[in-house]
């Protein structure tokens, strides 16, 4: 219970309330009489005091019935005058000056629902919660007659601010609410700044009140939480919908306002296109300057992906290295393919990413909405698709989407699907090729090579499904059986042909499987559980592998040569090596790639000759042997034995067959 009610006036009568009535009777001996304050008329004066009329928005209530004339009830206390009870008056112990010229009211103290009404000791009473009506009488006659004093110094009655004032204060706290939740991040620091909002609220209006002076509470904080809330949570829609680093709208928004420009074109009857931009070997950044100077990188290039690009276009981040260009509005893929040359033009210049100049390149996939069933999905797809072609044909920055692209596209997932379930059904098969000792003319060995036993197709050779198995992983395990395969029938051919010279299968090895940590733990175990003599065991490795990490290269080839294993470098002369490293690394074969064999018969293919030359040349002097591959002609084995070449294989000899096949071609003991 806030207010108090002076008087009503109606059909020009005025009534007054008890507690005026009672405080200008008491004062009228005084000579104190109420009166038309002189600036506002309407306004009440009493003994120089200026009884200002509460409206509907005073007081921090909004929109009050304020008919009649009210004021803001000011409380002196819980019991804001002496208490006797009557049975102190009739047996006189009541000291008389309690009484003589005192406004006396009778009433009722117990606790009673009629008399009852709240207050706002409420809060803090918890004995006494409500307040009896005679006390608060009390109060209301009590803080008339506080103003008989006539001192300008103090007054019992509060003074509101105007409502122009009270919105700027509504407003101010909801702006630094807004302000405290976009400028800060951390939820702990955000619950910190919003807490000591809602403690300055608080101590600047209790500190007024004391003054008697009353602005609003429980707006200006619910306009500062409000404010907080609406910002924090657009924070949070933004942060969904957008790039964290960049800004940028991520995948869903990108592909919502696709979906949009998509049916806004069909409306419009023109075009709309995407493309979809990889930056090239970005990896390689992170690798070496450090995942900061990757950062970097990306906030460079977004810069200059602006510049290339309309203002109404929107460019939005898909993944680490990805990007997307919405484009609006073309007419022609023409127009989509000049935004294309602009960014690759743009990226003619350096970025500066700590204080190194790095140059870097994108691929580029152009897709056009060009029918009615396109959707957004499709469309980004098809960028991706485009941007795959570009990166595969390597000088070619930029390519636009084609049909072909997506059937191919298709087969590449029917292959993936069938090569996982070929790797749960085990559907692969080995297949051996001898080796030929060229001095003995026998077969000295075999390298086991993989196949898949496809349950449609028919028998599928690596080269159709090996950079799959690259791709996804799957190498792993296929390579994993193949070795386990190759060291079973080792076993076999090694108890079988006792009596007969050694056996040596080759296996090869994956980059994949090159770097994985539990290689040589794993070769041990299956060398261990074949039982097999591991002397006979090869495990070839491609030049281009072991040169990826020289001395950890070194480390790995020693532990493998610890088991008692040979090791060879496959496509020896096709990779990057460096001929100083070659004598450091415990190899004990090189395999010629069949690359330089195919010509080496041809009168015009000298270079070749002299490539094979030096490698055999190279060979000898370091005490490794050298196989040929690729042998298909007597002119090619012929030219091969005149340079001095110890072993080769190839389809001259036999092409890849199954274990049994090969087990009875050894033991018929062909000579070549």
């Amino acid at each position: 219970m806030r207010r108090q009610l002076l008087f009503a006036e109606s059909q020009g009568n005025t009534f007054f309330s008890l507690g005026l009535r009672l405080a200008l009777h008491y004062l009228k001996f005084e000579d104190i009489e109420p009166k038309n304050y002189h600036k506002k008329p309407e306004y009440m004066e009493l003994n120089n005091r200026v009884f200002v009329p509460l409206r509907s928005h005073n007081g921090g209530y909004s929109n009050i019935d304020d008919r009649g004339y009210q004021i803001l009830l000011n409380y002196r206390a819980v019991q804001p005058a002496p208490v006797v009870t009557l049975s102190q008056v009739l047996a006189g112990t009541v000291s008389p000056d309690l009484i003589n010229d005192n406004i006396v009211l009778i009433g009722a103290t117990a606790p009673s629902i009629k008399d009852e009404f709240f207050t706002p000791y409420s809060v803090s009473e918890s004995t006494a919660p409500k307040m009896p009506g005679v006390f608060i009488h009390a109060n209301i006659v009590s803080q008339i007659l506080g103003v008989d004093s006539g001192n300008s110094q103090t007054s019992n009655l509060f003074w509101f601010v105007p409502q122009w004032v009270e919105i700027i204060w509504l407003s101010l706290w909801g702006i630094c609410g807004g302000f405290l939740a976009w400028r800060i991040h951390h939820p702990g620091m955000q619950g910190l700044y919003f807490f000591l909002g809602i403690f300055t609220i608080f101590g600047t209006t209790y500190v007024l009140f004391l003054f008697n002076a009353w602005i609003p509470l429980a707006s200006p904080v619910l306009a500062l939480t409000l404010a907080a809330t609406g910002v924090i949570a657009y924070k949070q829609i933004h942060n969904f919908l957008h790039d964290s680093l960049t800004g940028l709208p991520n995948r869903s928004l990108f592909l919502d306002r696709t979906q949009q420009a998509i049916a806004k074109s069909q409306r419009n009857k023109s075009i709309c296109g995407v493309l979809f931009i990889n930056v090239d070997n970005f990896r390689l950044i992170n690798d070496s300057l450090g995942d900061l100077a990757g950062d970097q990188l990306l906030l460079q290039l977004v810069e200059r992906l602006k510049n290339s690009v309309r203002l109404g276009d929107t460019i939005a981040r898909l993944g680490a290295d990805e990007f997307a260009i919405l484009l609006r509005n073309l007419q022609s893929v023409n127009n989509a393919t000049i935004v294309a040359e602009r960014i690759q033009k743009d990226l003619t210049y350096p970025f500066i990413l700590n204080g190194h100049e790095v140059f870097k390149t994108v691929s580029i996939g152009i897709a056009l909405a060009d029918t009615a069933e396109t959707r957004a999905e499709d469309l980004l797809r098809n960028g991706n698709t485009a941007m795959l072609r570009a990166k595969s044909l390597k000088n070619i920055r930029y390519q636009v989407f084609e049909r072909t692209m997506q059937v191919g596209g298709l087969d590449r997932l029917q292959l993936e699907t069938d090569l996982r379930l070929a790797v749960t059904r085990g559907e692969f098969v080995m297949y051996y090729q001898p080796v030929i000792s060229l001095t003995t003319r026998e077969i000295v060995g075999f390298e086991a090579l993989v196949r898949w036993q496809h349950p449609r197709q028919g028998l599928v050779t690596p080269e159709r499904f090996l950079k799959v198995a690259k791709e996804t992983g799957l190498i792993i395990p296929i390579g994993r059986w193949a070795m386990q395969e190759a060291c079973h029938q080792l076993a076999i051919w090694q108890q079988s042909l006792k009596s007969d010279c050694q056996i040596i299968v080759g296996v090869n090895l994956s980059g994949r499987q090159f770097i994985h940590p539990d290689l040589v733990t794993e070769i041990q175990g299956i060398i261990q559980d074949s039982g097999i003599d591991p002397s006979g065991l090869r495990l070839e490795i491609t030049e281009s592998v072991i040169m990826d990490d020289v001395e950890a290269t070194i480390r790995l080839l020693h532990q493998l040569k610890n088991l008692q294993i040979k090791l060879s470098i496959d496509d020896f002369g096709t990779g990057f090596s460096s001929l100083g490293y070659l004598p450091r690394f415990p190899v004990d074969v090189l395999k010629i790639d069949r690359s330089f064999i195919a010509h080496i018969g041809e009168a015009t293919e000298v270079e070749n000759l002299a490539i094979v030359r030096t490698i055999l040349m190279l060979a000898q002097a370091l005490n490794l042997d050298a196989i040929a591959e690729g042998v298909e002609t007597p002119e090619q084995l012929e030219q091969l034995r005149s340079l001095g070449c110890e072993y080769a294989q190839g389809y001259y000899f036999q092409r890849p067959i199954s274990a049994d096949h090969a087990t009875q071609f050894f033991t018929s003991h062909p000579h070549w």
